[in-house]
């Protein structure tokens, strides 16, 4: 019963494999985003991201093509809508 619990134990702490390569997407911009680093996060690719405005914020690699900003680009964009039709 020990040598099971031992052969699932070591199954267990085998690392995952990786099946394509990682693209080094430091110094990478993206709209306002600066990445700066990857982070150590499991099972995702998260990247530290710097943005124009100087907010850090952690992206996932999947979303990172579809990020511009850490969310101040959205403000700025609704800001200026309002004035435009508020404007008095």
């Amino acid at each position: 019963m020990t040598e099971l619990f031992d052969q699932i134990k070591a199954r267990m702490l085998r690392p995952v494999p990786r099946y394509r390569a990682i693209k080094d997407r430091t110094g990478d911009r993206q709209g306002m985003l600066t990445v700066l680093r990857q982070m150590p996060v499991e099972p995702a690719i998260v990247w530290l991201c710097k943005c124009d405005c100087g907010t850090f914020i952690e992206v996932e690699s999947r979303r990172l093509i579809h990020r511009e900003s850490c969310g101040c680009l959205r403000s700025l964009a609704s800001r200026a809508r309002w004035s435009k039709h508020h404007a008095g």
